[in-house]
């Protein structure tokens, strides 16, 4: 009936309406903010790919270079359009993450208004995901541009595969293929997601049935359908094990054993659990207990990860949400719970952005179903689910205040979580970016009584050192620093500068060979290190060195100048000999 029509096109464009109200609200102020000293330079302030803007060239090496130790050509594309439209101004990037994280809670909204055919459960599932507090991570940190891409490209993927789910065909499925593929170029964190689309196949969709028989007769087929998409998984999969492995992303079972791992998945299972329902003490960085997790946290944690599996095994058949969601939180979030280690956290808030959807569809479903048919049913859960948003929206709009820039930011971190060497280092250095030696020198020495051999620290404390002229203790940082990580070019060459100081210049030529060796490209340490050899009498080899860093880099005024100062040195000797 067309009046049917209008009054649900109403009702979803006033939804849709109220879902960007929100979400501007508490994350509009994010148009204010500046970039964060942990990830944000390697991805976009330092990131000489994306500060090209939008050009053949770049797009190339979107697709051939890396970001970090990931391949994302997706994301950093998206980062070069931002950088074509703002230039370095960060609160662009920001509402850039703000509008995407709004199109998928629209998204959300639609696709479980579609697929489930339930409106009001879905448009709370999608103010939920809309206001939730431990998403601001992923939302305002413009390094997580790869967690509101990424569902971006997720959510579109189950939209074409519901679609295909009613009226197959090869178009629809190309579809499918192209959009799970754009997802896992944006973070390869969506690997799991042919498992998902087997759950979509149980509920909502009910391709499968809820009798036992009819699912596994039907269950093969499905897998059979989705064989393209395993292989997607399977190959960015290894690439994403490759390019780690080279970047040394991945930590050894030397540094975090089997054990370790096992036990902290386990309890980190059950804290993202306890935090999604009681979003409190929320940091950017939470350290790795390493072995000291207390037993009796592990066993808890086991039970309650028992129980509620038990629990959504047996009410699959009457209440089929309550196992979908719960096997799509711990599905999506496998990959990064830390079996796998890749960085140096326990967890992470961004983690939890996809699989999240999830324990919002057990809310969202579960409690009108446990509160059945009770008389006063509707009237408990309208003023209930208005209260609920509106603490989530209250408690997500003080922490994005957090993310106004670094030195707010780390000062919470450090104050809502223990032995955060992390966050000690990174408040140091946003104090020493900022002028302030004397706070960035205390949390340096903070983050290395926590951690001695943190090699961050310590070369970022001699580099402050350095500076306040107290040469002899940036020197000794700097070799405790290559002590830990002896392949980092930077510290080689820090090392050097100090050395040539003290006019140790046969050292320093040492370190900013080592630095060149390390760092083929380092142009600064190639420069330096013809600057050295220059002062040490060495004029031809400097020259060579001159040269040829400026055959690489002909825009290096210091090298230019250097190989001038070296080329009349060298003329001044000819004529005296």
């Amino acid at each position: 009936m067309p009046g049917q029509k209008n009054s649900r096109l109403f009702r979803t464009t006033l939804v849709c309406f109220v879902l960007a109200v929100m979400v501007l609200a508490v994350y509009g102020q994010s148009r204010n903010f500046d970039f964060i000293n942990l990830d944000d330079p390697l991805y976009v302030t330092r990131n000489p790919h994306v500060q090209q803007g939008l050009c053949l060239k770049s797009i190339g090496d979107a697709f051939t270079t890396l970001s970090g130790e990931f391949w994302l050509p997706v994301t950093v594309l998206s980062l070069m359009v931002d950088h074509e439209l703002y230039g370095l101004n960060a609160g662009g990037y920001h509402m850039t993450n703000v509008f995407l994280h709004l199109l998928n809670s629209i998204l959300l909204f639609l696709f479980l208004g579609k697929a489930t055919g339930s409106f009001l459960r879905s448009a709370f599932a999608a103010a939920v995901f809309a206001l939730h507090p431990m998403f601001t991570e992923s939302v305002i940190w413009i390094a997580e541009r790869k967690d509101v891409l990424s569902l971006f490209f997720l959510l579109l993927t189950l939209l074409v595969y519901r679609r295909y789910s009613e009226k197959k065909s090869a178009a629809t499925y190309m579809g499918i293929l192209a959009c799970f593929s754009l997802g896992l170029m944006a973070k390869p964190m969506l690997v799991t997601l042919p498992c998902a689309l087997l759950l979509l196949d149980f509920w909502p969709l009910q391709r499968t049935g809820t009798d036992r028989t009819t699912l596994l007769e039907k269950f093969a087929p499905l897998v059979i359908e989705k064989i393209p998409l395993f292989v997607l998984s399977l190959i960015f999969s290894i690439i994403t094990f490759i390019t780690q492995g080279r970047g040394q992303a991945v930590v050894g079972l030397d540094v975090y054993p089997l054990s370790v791992r096992i036990s902290n998945a386990l309890v980190s299972y059950v804290r993202y659990l306890k935090k999604f329902i009681l979003p409190c003490d929320l940091a950017v960085f939470y350290p790795h207990p390493l072995d000291t997790i207390p037993l009796w946290q592990i066993l808890v944690s086991v039970l309650v990860l028992m129980l509620i599996t038990l629990t959504a095994c047996r009410t699959a058949k009457k209440q089929p949400f309550f196992i979908f969601g719960w096997l799509w939180f711990l599905g999506i979030l496998f990959p990064v719970i830390g079996l796998t280690q890749s960085g140096l956290q326990a967890m992470a808030d961004r983690f939890i952005y996809i699989p999240a959807v999830g324990l919002i569809i057990m809310i969202s479903w579960g409690v009108p179903a446990i509160l059945g048919t009770q008389k006063y049913r509707n009237r408990i859960i309208g003023p209930a689910a208005v209260l609920y948003l509106l603490l989530l929206g209250m408690a997500a709009w003080i922490q994005a205040g957090y993310w106004q820039n670094s030195i707010r930011l780390f000062t919470h971190a450090v104050r809502t979580t223990e032995n955060n060497y992390i966050a000690h280092t990174c408040l140091a250095n946003a104090y020493q970016e900022a002028g302030c030696a004397e706070p960035a020198y205390r949390h340096y020495v903070e983050a290395l009584r926590i951690k001695p051999n943190y090699a961050k620290a310590h070369y970022n404390l001699g580099l402050l050192l350095a500076k306040n002229r107290r040469t002899d203790d940036a020197i000794k940082h700097f070799r405790l620093a290559l002590k830990v990580r002896p392949e980092k070019a930077e510290t080689h060459n820090a090392l050097a500068i100090a050395l040539a100081e003290k006019n140790e210049l046969n050292k320093a030529i040492t370190h900013f060979r080592e630095a060149v060796r390390r760092d083929p490209g380092f142009a600064d340490a190639q420069n330096n290190l013809g600057h050295a050899l220059m002062l040490s009498g060495k004029i031809s080899e400097a020259i060579t060195v001159f040269e040829t860093l400026l055959k690489d880099h002909p825009d290096h005024a210091f090298a230019r100048n250097n190989l001038k100062k070296a080329v009349e040195k060298s003329k001044k000797r000819n004529k005296k000999d």
